[in-house]
């Protein structure tokens, strides 16, 4: 038996691979992660919603344990297929770990582990980005109840799960958790600016603003993201227009990111231009060590998804001081919502979403305003909520 938990990701990803790092620094040897496929750190791979090849700049595949089994079958990371169980029977039964982790139950991939476990009698823990509120209106009853028996059936043999907010804690004790088999840990990112003064953090900000032809008294309002239909990027210029003349004089729109949308958008944004004056700055993908620059820069970061998990952006805005407005199919604004420069409006509402526009406008600009309660949210703080439960789980195993 190897005395390790192993941790069963698909791929290496930018906000969970500093989490393994950071459970590394905490608890060496304790874990080890295995990847079916390490396609989305490889030199041109494309991402499809990107709509462009992405290599990520920060290191995914350093500071931890790990191996890649490249169980792959087609395009990687294309659909349930396309990340096989190869391999992954022999290798729970030749090494036996203390107990499995599972970060999802998408891919054959994952069900193989799942299922290698049960057999082998291995403790299953689950950290999974899954909750009941997405999609939750398009499902009959006949689909929700199967789905409910799916996820009780499967959810039966897990021994603790880590909940990463708290629509992802409902969905988890609705099938079956008890609290003793729950502990937190909250879906978090890199605070990276963290190491910078006031003064640095103002210097940039000041930069990148100039670089853009933003005046000092002008509010920058950002999206940040794939330029895709889920996000529903083009309902802030809809919210901008409904904005008054005077609040149109003080505006200016970023666009971080990249996807199919950008050629709808551009000639949407020069629309706006001619009707309102308000200009746009198309950036386009900005890798991850050149983001934090960006979100010193914005005033306000809006996040107008139809639906979405939790929303990560809002995390990263947080970290940098941004206000924040998402709508209220956004996971996180259980979490985040009620925050004194947090605001939330009916997803597709544009004039719901300009009165929170205008509410925020006139906040100072304070780097700081969230800094003590996005304690709770970096990937120090889920680290150190899982490397506590695993050691506890492997000294009573």
């Amino acid at each position: 038996m190897v005395n390790k938990v192993y941790i069963f990701d698909s791929h290496p990803v930018q906000y969970k691979a500093p989490v393994y790092q950071a459970m590394a620094r905490m608890a060496p040897g304790t874990f080890e992660v295995i990847y079916a496929t390490d396609a989305s750190v490889r030199k041109g791979h494309v991402d499809r919603e990107f709509g462009q090849a992405v290599a990520w700049d920060t290191p995914l595949l350093q500071g931890y344990d790990f191996r890649v089994l490249n169980n792959e079958q087609g395009v990687p990371l294309s659909g349930p297929r396309s990340l096989t169980g190869r391999g992954i029977w022999s290798l729970m039964r030749r090494e036996k770990p203390k107990a499995v982790l599972l970060t999802q139950a998408y891919y054959r991939f994952d069900h193989a582990a799942y299922l290698a476990a049960l057999a082998l009698q291995v403790p299953i823990l689950i950290r999974q980005e899954t909750q009941d509120d997405m999609q939750a209106g398009t499902r009959g009853r006949l689909k929700s109840w199967a789905r409910y028996l799916a996820y009780r059936a499967m959810y039966a043999p897990v021994q603790h799960a880590f909940s990463f907010g708290h629509l992802n804690r409902q969905h988890l004790q609705r099938h079956g958790f008890a609290d003793r088999q729950l502990s937190t840990a909250h879906f978090s990112v890199v605070d990276a600016v963290s190491h910078l003064t006031t003064d640095e953090k103002t210097s940039r900000r000041d930069k990148l603003r100039a670089a853009m032809g933003v005046r000092p008294d002008q509010v920058i309002v950002g999206f940040f993201g794939k330029l895709i239909d889920i996000k529903n990027p083009g309902l802030i210029m809809d919210a901008v227009a409904r904005l008054t003349k005077s609040d149109h004089h003080r505006l200016h729109l970023m666009w971080v990111g990249a996807g199919r949308l950008q050629e709808a958008l551009s000639p949407k944004a020069e629309q706006l231009q001619t009707s309102t004056g308000v200009q746009s700055s198309f950036c386009g993908f900005i890798n991850q060590s050149g983001l934090p620059d960006y979100y010193l820069a914005c005033d306000i970061a809006v996040l107008p998804s139809r639906s979405e998990a939790w929303g990560l952006v809002i995390n990263e805005a947080l970290h940098a001081g941004c206000a924040v407005v998402m709508s209220d199919t956004v996971g996180c604004k259980h979490e985040f919502g009620h925050w004194e420069l947090a605001r939330v409006f009916p997803e597709g509402n544009a004039d719901a979403l300009a009165a929170a526009l205008r509410s925020l406008m006139e906040a100072p600009r304070d780097f700081d305003w969230a800094h003590g309660r996005m304690q709770a949210y970096t990937t120090e703080a889920a680290a150190h909520a899982m490397v506590r439960v695993v050691k506890e789980f492997i000294d009573a195993h």
